[in-house]
């Protein structure tokens, strides 16, 4: 994969996540985009592109563990 492609797959997968933690978590799409600017997805793809390989919904998961959002997860597994 060139630099090209895997910056747009970078892009594209920080848009699944936010969608991920908007619709499955409850979060805002502003609180999202935050949470994923955050966790520097972009820039870890770019490092390491098998990161695209975990799902945005894992990454989303492993977000809300590193940002302490234990209300949310707790909320997610009682459901």
């Amino acid at each position: 994969m060139n630099r090209q492609e895997l910056q747009q797959e970078a892009k594209q997968l920080e848009k699944m996540i936010a969608k991920q933690l908007v619709e499955e978590f409850g979060k805002s799409l502003t609180e999202a985009e935050k949470l994923v600017k955050e966790a520097k997805i972009y820039n870890l793809v770019m490092e390491n592109e098998l990161a695209l390989h975990e799902s945005p919904h894992q990454w989303a998961l492993s977000i809300l563990t590193q940002s302490g959002d234990e209300e949310t997860l707790e909320k997610y597994y009682n459901q």
